[in-house]
Formats: structure tokens, sequence, C-alpha cells
């Protein structure tokens, strides 16, 4: 875990993350959980263009580890099933922008606070802290304090990209080395 606003390997301009698959019933691989990616500074993204946003800066290109989650078990006794480089499609941008946009206008209208990711389709942001009263903050344009939130790739988004590559044949599964 970091803070750091640049990707995790620079010179490669990857963003490392790890997330938890689970396998349904029919065998089907789905992600587990939203995939939380980088704290929203509200009083510095409504002053960003897309290609300066924070989001667009530190998660361009994503190195996604997907491990299958089992309740109870240690650290060391899972394994991953999907390794592989996430560059957005085209298609995908478009609305990855447009839920952007309608993030920072909140942010840009004074209604940070009214942030919801039932607002947005893909890229979400999420409430992020440990509550107790001490994770609300300052917003431009408005006096009124906001959850602090992060942006995230939604729940139905990691499935796109489990099923995505779970299709593409250039890419095996990693078995588990037991």
């Amino acid at each position: 875990p970091n803070n750091i606003a640049a990707p995790d390997f620079p010179k490669a301009g990857l963003e490392l993350k790890v997330t938890p698959i689970k396998t349904l019933k029919n065998g089907e691989l789905v992600a587990k959980e939203r995939l939380v990616l980088n704290i929203i500074d509200f009083m510095v993204e409504h002053s960003k263009s897309w290609e300066e946003s924070s989001f667009w800066q530190k998660n361009k290109r994503l190195l996604l580890m997907f491990y299958l989650h089992h309740d109870n078990a240690a650290i060391y006794d899972l394994y991953f099933r999907l390794i592989g480089i996430w560059d957005y499609p085209e298609k995908d941008l478009l609305i990855i922008k447009n839920d952007w946009k309608i993030i920072v206008n909140k942010i840009r209208n004074g209604e940070a606070h009214l942030i919801s990711e039932g607002d947005t389709m893909y890229l979400g942001a999420c409430t992020k802290g440990g509550g107790h009263g001490g994770d609300f903050r300052s917003q431009p344009f408005s006096s009124e304090l906001a959850k602090q939130r992060a942006y995230s790739l939604k729940k139905n988004y990691l499935d796109i990209i489990i099923s995505t590559w779970r299709k593409d044949k250039r890419l095996n599964d990693i078995e588990p080395i037991l």
C-alpha cells in the first residue's frame, strides 16, 4: 500500500493491483468485490482534466493479479488464477471517462457530499476510511464536509475483465503449486 500519485512501476507505467475472485456454483469465476484504486483529493481533482486526473495518471495501465478467495485461508495458502496487464479498451474507456466526469462535476458543483456509487457504471467513488466521523474532508465550492472517497473499479467491470481474459486462449489459468 502506498499513497504515491504515480504508478507502482513508473518506468513501465503499471499500477499493481491484487484482488480476490470466487467461483460460482456453475464454475464461473467472478470478482469477489470492487477494486479500490486511489483516494480522490476533492481540493485538487476538480481542477484537473481527464488526462491530468489522479485516476488516469495512476491507473492508466493495470497489472492485475486475481487470486482465488477461500474463507479463513492463510495468505500463503491462496493462489493466483489470472494475471495480466489491462489496457482499457476504447469502448470501456468512453464509459469510464464519462463516469469520471460525473464524479468530478459533483465536486465542481460543491456536491462532493452527494457522490454515490450508483451515479456511475464502471468507475466508482467508494467511501474510504475507518468510520467514526473521522473520514470527512473539506470540498471546494461548499462548506459542507464530504466523506473521503477513492476511485474504484466496480465489481461488474472486474467481471468483464475476468470474462475477457478467460475467453482469450493466449492467457492460461495459473494452476496452484502444491
